[in-house]
């Protein structure tokens, strides 16, 4: 697992398992109102500050990477990639934490 140096705190809000067919869409975009659908996975939980997902690897997703997030029927929001766990040579399981800036 890559992990982020300072992420090392236990989560202080619940999660949640999401809709089978919930779905988290990346953008690499650098403010929400250029979003655009680049990246899509299959959410496994969700919460308040956060969600996970499983995924294709991608070159630009590594641990602090930025982006902007759909999760499920949420509005797209800024985030930071906190972990990757690789699951084989092509699927990774990836955790993001939401920007304060909601």
């Amino acid at each position: 697992m890559i992990e982020s140096n300072n992420y090392s705190q236990k989560r202080k809000f619940v999660r949640f398992k999401p809709h089978a067919s919930t779905m988290a869409i990346l953008s690499f975009a650098k403010d929400l109102g250029t979003y655009t659908p680049e990246i899509y996975g299959l959410v496994i939980n969700e919460g308040y500050m956060g969600c996970g997902a499983v995924m294709l690897k991608h070159h630009a997703l590594q641990v602090a990477t930025e982006c902007i997030i759909k999760c499920g029927d949420l509005d797209p929001l800024k985030a930071t990639v906190r972990w990757i766990n690789e699951l084989d040579d092509d699927v990774i399981k990836i955790g993001f934490q939401y920007s304060d800036e909601r």
